[in-house]
């Protein structure tokens, strides 16, 4: 299963699985208004045995709903899921259909003909709430059908057996007409889908161009541009709260030197080893590094005193002078390596 089906699949079963509190309450007030109807011509211990298998199978379906809302991983045992989701639909559908053996418990077919209303308004309801997954509309469908055109049968009366016949031409009817809507929804899970995929790819194209916007494609710290806006804003910032803001303009020594000595690559791969070293320097997510122009780096400091700042510059300067970089050509005091000022 490819990623854009699996995507399809899941929300088919998170749809499924969202059914089940309206199809639990529709089936329990089934289950109620036709042991109130049968109660007067079935033996109660057969029609409450039978509503306590609606209630058991309800409580099962519900403990399955809130197992699945409560999973973790939304993307794992989505089959699983699913067939968990059928053969409860199934085995709950089979008890609902069950109950039509009342056509051989009385002859009056008042009590027949309101059975078969009832499961066929039951199945309608259930088959319509499962369009997103045409198996579980089968998974309702199929029992029901089976029980009510079995025991019709089985009655044999010729009213009985037209009877099947209507049901069977029904459920067929049913079946047809449900289809095309079931294919329907599908695609229009899909083609939603599709368009969230087409959404979310627009979106990180956007964020990875605002990124290259603002930053240096040489050191990867942000540019000139960029340090120009957050400054300006930052400036009106500390002016209304009254706070203090610090810029640290850092220069690396003797750079022409270094590129005339060891060339433009040797200048770029040291630029980056410096401009890295500076960005580990500044830890608070407010802060901001850009590259300000050629070997120049600026670092904006909201909140910062001139103590701190010195600090802070004092420590970038010993930690460029820890890579250790030859520089046979700078001219600083009592230095071979790259330094900054």
């Amino acid at each position: 299963m490819n990623e854009a089906r699996r995507h399809v699949f899941a929300e088919q079963v998170r749809l499924m699985y969202g059914q089940t509190k309206k199809i639990i309450i529709g089936g329990l007030l089934t289950g109620i208004i036709l042991c109130a109807i049968l109660w007067d011509i079935v033996v109660h211990a057969y029609i409450l045995f039978w509503f306590t298998l609606i209630v058991l199978f309800s409580v099962f379906r519900v403990m399955a709903y809130l197992a699945f809302l409560k999973r973790k991983d939304k993307r794992a045992n989505l089959e699983l899921w699913n067939s968990t989701f059928l053969l409860l639909t199934s085995a709950y559908s089979a008890t609902m259909g069950a109950v039509s053996i009342v056509f051989h418990v009385t002859n009056d077919t008042t009590y027949h003909f309101l059975v078969i209303a009832w499961l066929l308004g039951y199945s309608a309801l259930a088959v319509s709430s499962y369009l997103m997954n045409f198996r579980a509309v089968l998974a309702v469908f199929i029992p029901v059908a089976t029980f009510l055109i079995v025991s019709l049968t089985l009655v044999g009366t010729r009213l009985h057996l037209l009877s099947a016949l209507a049901v069977t031409i029904w459920f067929v009817l049913m079946f047809y007409t449900m289809l095309p809507v079931s294919r329907s929804m599908i695609k229009a899970i899909t083609l939603n889908q599709q368009l969230g995929f087409e959404i979310e790819e627009r979106e990180k194209l956007q964020e990875q161009l605002h990124e290259l916007s603002i930053t240096d494609s040489l050191t990867g710290l942000f540019n000139r541009r960029h340090f120009d806006n957050v400054y300006a804003n930052e400036l009106k910032r500390a002016k209304r709260t009254r706070m203090e803001l610090s810029v640290l303009m850092v220069d690396i020594d003797c750079f022409k030197q270094f590129n005339d000595t060891y060339g433009h690559q040797a200048g770029d791969d040291c630029l980056r080893r410096v401009s890295g070293v500076i960005r580990q320097s500044i830890r608070r997510s407010g802060d901001l590094v850009a590259r300000y122009g050629g070997e120049e780096i600026v670092a904006l400091l909201p909140n910062t005193g001139s103590e701190q700042t010195f600090q802070l510059a004092e420590g970038m300067r010993i930690a460029v002078q820890g890579l250790a970089i030859p520089h046979n050509g700078s001219t600083a005091v009592d230095t071979d390596t790259v330094s900054i000022s």
